[in-house]
């Protein structure tokens, strides 16, 4: 709820979230967010299953990351998925 609520005030670039999450998970929120206010989202977890990625995959998500991700990975990664979003 928090994450929906601060992508629309505080108008990010980019979201970074999880897919576990209190209340509704990281991908509901993901669609809720771009519903608001396309921006380019990342999904970082520890949860590698068929089941969420091609939840993932269903969405407007720029990219999935398996925890514990490495800061350049991440940097490349969000770097990637700005150059690539279309709005």
């Amino acid at each position: 709820v928090e994450a929906v609520t601060l992508a629309y005030r505080e108008q990010p670039d980019i979201a970074l979230l999880d897919v576990r999450m209190p209340f509704r998970d990281g991908l509901e929120a993901a669609e809720e967010i771009v519903k608001q206010r396309p921006i380019p989202i990342l999904i970082l977890t520890a949860y590698n299953d068929n089941a969420l990625l091609d939840r993932a995959a269903a969405l407007p998500v720029q990219g999935y990351l398996i925890k514990p991700v490495k800061r350049d990975d991440l940097i490349a990664t969000m770097r990637m998925a700005m150059a690539s979003f279309v709005v």
